[in-house]
């Protein structure tokens, strides 16, 4: 399954453009007949949705078997671990007050010069939670949080205009928010 929330603030020459919160969740089912495996996956979590998946991966798998794609396994030990970004504040925990706030500093930052025309910041925060389990009894949780800040500036000076593009970001949660703060 995967449960992943996306947050975006956009700040174009001084003006909020957007604000979002994006949260998408859904289930992938892999199933194998006869050696062969089958995939299909829904984003409607009801159990009457789950199992049509499963139907369709089955049929899937059975398609495969008809045409002999016969895949080999490997023996594994059973697998049980959860994974985190290592961070000390969940970056969607922080007040979108203050999030806009520090993209409007560094929006309104570059626009102080003369020969800058255009200035475009941009900072997404993200969660991305992806849980596997096996019916061998394998369970495995890794949950990846990002943070990243990109800003484009257009300057023109005389009949010469330039664009500047940069952007900086990291796996870490509060710890990639108090990198981009400090800069």
């Amino acid at each position: 399954s995967q449960d992943y929330v996306y947050e975006l603030i956009i700040i174009d020459n001084r003006q909020l453009r957007e604000y979002s919160i994006t949260h998408s969740m859904g289930v992938g089912i892999r199933v194998l007949v006869n050696k062969c495996q089958g995939f299909a996956s829904t984003n409607n979590l009801s159990w009457d949705s789950i199992q049509r998946a499963i139907d369709r991966a089955i049929s899937a798998a059975k398609a495969m078997s008809r045409a002999g794609k016969v895949i080999d396994f490997i023996e594994k030990p059973i697998t049980k671990t959860s994974i985190r970004s290592h961070y000390s504040i969940n970056p969607l925990d922080i007040d979108s007050e203050s999030k806009i706030k520090l993209v409007m500093e560094v929006n309104r930052e570059a626009s102080k010069f003369s020969e800058v025309k255009s200035v475009l910041t941009r900072m997404g925060s993200q969660i991305d939670t992806r849980v596997f389990v096996s019916s061998e009894g394998d369970l495995i949780n890794v949950t990846t949080v990002a943070v990243g800040l990109s800003h484009m500036s257009i300057a023109k000076e005389g009949m010469l205009m330039e664009r500047v593009f940069d952007q900086k970001s990291a796996t870490a949660g509060s710890v990639s928010y108090t990198h981009l703060r400090a800069h």
